[in-house]
């Protein structure tokens, strides 16, 4: 089996000053294509989807140091 997979996610930066800022991310986009062969089938697949839930958001602060 191979595939290639590609994903986009979205989100926020908020600059507090110069040196520290706040990340809010969700979710994204994703596509997912390739194929597998099982015994003499070749199967080709794709798939395009969003994963919005609350699993995927993400809170997070940066410093510059």
């Amino acid at each position: 089996m191979s595939y290639f997979e590609a994903s986009v996610g979205l989100g926020v930066l908020y600059n507090f000053t110069n040196r520290a800022r706040a990340i809010i991310r969700v979710g994204g986009l994703y596509y997912i294509n390739g194929n597998s062969k099982l015994q003499d089938n070749n199967n080709n697949f794709s798939s395009f989807g969003t994963n919005l839930n609350l699993e995927t958001i993400l809170f997070g602060l940066e410093f510059k140091i």
